[in-house]
């Protein structure tokens, strides 16, 4: 019989800690004890509360937050830190590639974040959200409190037997005065626990947003395919096996990889038919384009974003089918005056330590059935490669893989 003592909190699912980094190559955790590399090292923590990422077969979890301490080689030194999940064995980098160095860190410890880590309602903040949670948003809709489009809220992975972590630095870094460490929390469900919740599944998904409403067009409308039992799991949002729609968080940074124009929009996508260019961001994890969304179901909702502005910079905003978003001009955005900073306060305020979440995007943006990238735009100087950092966060839905 399950006990409420199960329902009432998330527990630890991976707590990773990386002493030491080589320059420029990846290494994932082991699901127990520590693997060393070529001069890397990734360990389950030592003083963990758990002891494997591995679950037993009478075992589901859903994962919900992710909290990462970046790495510090010595006080004011701070090399790049970025990391992604391995889920079942499968690589989930396509969605989510995380920026965990000190300075931009997207999923800030709570008692690092400023305003933490309680708010003024008693919520807990910080860290990065993956989803809210299956078991409570279907339990909820048995008790007559549904929540509406259940397949874009509970996208927190889906776990069927282990998770990792995959970490990797330009730089890198041995013997750090603060090593990386990574935690995600969630629940462990039993068999028993899915099948108390199945009858609370909705699968239908009907958006609409105001901009749609007035630009007259159609709502984002689907039904996902996943089912709630515990040997389908993992066919549910967030997990490996969905089958059309497949719904997963989407998570994503990007710089500048090139110097900008003088004046014109820079476009954080390599995709010439976004007016992208192959030299204006690193790779395909960091791009930021959305291009054509032409099957049913397929649409980015997006959710936060934020831009640690660079030097001579003036806007920020997003290109949507040849528009620039808002005013068509895009949101004023300098490195003084910057309402989407994240990561390190300075210059917006001391750096002392607090940081800043991704912001929440100030306004509805839903994109499908059309081209969307988000842009930055230089103030009559180009902006220098590398300058300007753009996040995004969201809900990413596409056709079955």
């Amino acid at each position: 019989m399950a006990d409420i003592s199960n329902y009432i909190s998330e527990i630890t699912l991976l707590d990773v800690t990386v002493p030491a980094l080589a320059a420029g190559v990846p290494i994932t955790s082991p699901t127990s004890g520590s693997i060393t590399v070529n001069g890397s090292t990734i360990e389950i923590t030592p003083t963990a509360t758990m002891q494997s990422t591995a679950l037993s077969n009478t075992q589901r979890a859903d994962c919900l937050h992710v909290y990462c301490l970046s790495p510090v080689t010595s006080p004011g030194v701070y090399p790049d830190f970025r990391f992604w999940f391995v889920v079942d064995k499968q690589s989930m980098q396509k969605y989510l590639q995380l920026d965990g160095s000190y300075l931009s860190n997207m999923a800030p410890w709570p008692w690092h974040t400023k305003g933490g880590p309680v708010d003024r309602d008693g919520k807990y903040v910080g860290g990065f959200r993956l989803g809210k949670s299956t078991r409570a948003v279907l339990g909820a809709a048995l008790t007559g409190k549904p929540t509406k489009n259940q397949p874009l809220e509970i996208t927190g992975y889906k776990v069927q037997t282990q998770l990792q972590v995959t970490v990797v630095s330009n730089a890198g870094f041995t013997n750090p005065e603060v090593p990386a460490r990574i935690i995600v929390t969630g629940e462990l469900l039993t068999e028993e626990m899915v099948a108390q919740i199945a009858a609370g599944w909705n699968p239908v998904v009907f958006k609409q947003t105001i901009e749609r409403v007035v630009d007259n067009k159609q709502p984002l409308s689907f039904t996902h395919q996943g089912q709630v039992s515990f040997q389908s799991w993992n066919t549910l949002p967030g997990g490996t096996k969905q089958s059309g729609p497949v719904v997963n968080r989407l998570g994503r940074f990007a710089f500048n990889a090139a110097a900008t124009g003088t004046q014109k929009p820079f476009v954080l996508t390599q995709n010439n038919q976004l007016n992208g260019n192959q030299a204006n961001v690193v790779d395909q994890y960091s791009d930021l384009g959305f291009d054509t969304f032409t099957n049913e179901g397929e649409a980015f909702d997006l959710k936060g974003f934020g831009c640690r502005a660079g030097t001579n910079q003036a806007y920020l905003g997003w290109s949507i089918g040849g528009n620039l978003v808002p005013n068509n001009t895009g949101f004023d955005c300098t490195p003084d005056v910057n309402r989407f900073n994240w990561g390190d306060q300075a210059p917006q305020g001391a750096s002392n330590g607090q940081m800043l979440p991704v912001p929440r995007y100030p306004g509805e943006l839903l994109v499908y059935g059309e081209q969307a990238v988000p842009f930055i735009q230089a103030a009559g100087t180009a902006i220098a490669a590398n300058a300007s950092e753009v996040a995004i966060d969201g809900v990413y839905c596409e056709k079955a893989v």
